[in-house]
């Protein structure tokens, strides 16, 4: 197959094409962090969805449901996380689930 950049091979165009695609994802991962953070910032909560999510990718799991308040349960910890199931959560309560599961808010953020 002929290369329609002059100097590179076939190949060499297949790798940059990669290379330009798996940077566009990683600015788009980028954007929307930002998006989120610059929201939390600005008004002082998280979204439960993302909470929750970011809880999961750490490595914690649904237990169960109490009243209004998920509990999550990681493997290997004594401790238990209740997320209140409201749309909003507030910074406070942010930080203190954040205190609980032994994260500091660098790590939690690199995981939202």
């Amino acid at each position: 197959m002929a290369s329609k950049l002059p100097g590179l091979s076939g190949q060499e165009v297949s790798r940059l094409t990669l290379k330009i695609v798996v940077i566009a994802r990683q600015e788009a991962i980028v954007k929307k962090f930002s998006a989120i953070l610059r929201f939390f910032t600005q008004f002082g909560f998280i979204v439960f969805t993302y909470l929750v999510r970011t809880f999961e990718k750490l490595g914690w799991r649904f237990a169960r449901q109490s009243a209004s308040h998920i509990i999550l349960v990681k493997e290997g910890e004594m401790v238990t996380l209740s997320v209140p199931d409201h749309h909003e959560v507030a910074k406070g309560t942010l930080h203190g689930l954040i205190r609980t599961a032994g994260l500091t808010v660098e790590e939690f953020i690199a995981n939202v």
